[in-house]
């Protein structure tokens, strides 16, 4: 798809609502001119509420692509997934993912997702690289402990050039009996306009007393980068009696890279009901509706 103008996506937070979840479904990506967001939970509905940041680059010519990858593996197994495509531009970034059960809803141990660009007679060939690794010794997963997920990657070649920046990086423990918004882990970067190359989350098992070794359900999670700025951090459970003695380490890991252009900063914040598993329907929203 081609685009006169680029829409570049940087990332998102997310919290639900109610209760912590497994995860049906999960995603934040930009695609065209759209900015999307889902998410599905393991057993029932809840409210979820969605901030997915991006930029809108001016006077640049893109072309969005995307692959999916059907992921098949056991659980705590991490299977990765390498894939192509040819686009037009100069160089690629990553323009958000999604990821859904096809079968029973587990807890996400790792997601791994990076794109690179090489030069090729019709373009760019673009790798996608990822890496999928759930889990889950709750009562609610029964004894099935086969992981099958869609994982699609949205890719964004750009008629201009990026240039690799250190990664940002926060490792940080989490203790279900402190609130949640004491775990926000604040990363700063100098740089200016700036994308994904990828990103990488884990999660280590949990400590909990009547489960030891367990894998954490998924509260909130931010993982987002833009004007300067960058913000991630992982919430397993909100501070409930229920949850008391859970304990555990998170790490995000985010690989930008410069672009260069001027841009305008942007963000779209939504707060709806998603189904579980494969229940309710992706919100979304026409990116220059913020210009």
């Amino acid at each position: 798809m081609l685009t006169l103008g680029a829409i570049i996506w940087q990332g998102f937070a997310f919290t639900w609502h109610d209760k912590v979840h497994r995860v049906g479904g999960f995603g934040s990506w930009v695609e065209g001119d759209q900015v999307h967001q889902m998410a599905r939970a393991g057993t029932a509905t809840d409210t979820a509420t969605w901030t997915t940041r991006y930029a809108v680059l001016h006077d640049v010519t893109s072309h969005s692509g995307r692959v999916t990858t059907t992921v098949e593996a056991v659980e705590q197994e991490r299977a990765a997934f390498v894939q192509t495509l040819v686009l037009e531009g100069r160089s690629a970034v990553l323009n958000g993912f999604s990821i859904e059960t096809l079968g029973q809803p587990k807890k996400l141990s790792e997601l791994e997702v990076s794109v690179s660009g090489t030069p090729h007679e019709a373009g760019l060939l673009v790798t996608i690289e990822g890496a999928l690794r759930m889990s889950c010794e709750s009562g609610e997963c029964g004894r099935d402990d086969a992981v099958t997920y869609e994982v699609t990657v949205h890719v964004l070649g750009l008629d201009t050039d990026t240039r690799p920046l250190e990664p940002l990086t926060n490792t940080f423990d989490y203790d279900s009996r402190e609130p949640a918004d004491l775990k926000r882990g604040e990363l700063t970067t100098t740089q200016g306009l700036t994308a994904f190359r990828g990103f990488r989350f884990q999660a280590s098992k949990v400590v909990e007393w009547l489960r030891p070794d367990d894998t954490p359900h998924l509260f909130a999670w931010n993982t987002w980068l833009q004007n300067g700025q960058a913000n991630a951090f992982f919430a397993h459970n909100p501070a409930h009696w229920s949850n008391f003695g859970h304990t555990g380490q998170a790490s995000i890991t985010m690989e930008p890279v410069a672009v260069q252009g001027a841009a305008t900063y942007c963000a779209w914040t939504s707060t709806a009901a998603f189904g579980n598993k494969h229940g309710g329907e992706d919100q979304y929203a026409t990116a220059a509706d913020c210009l």
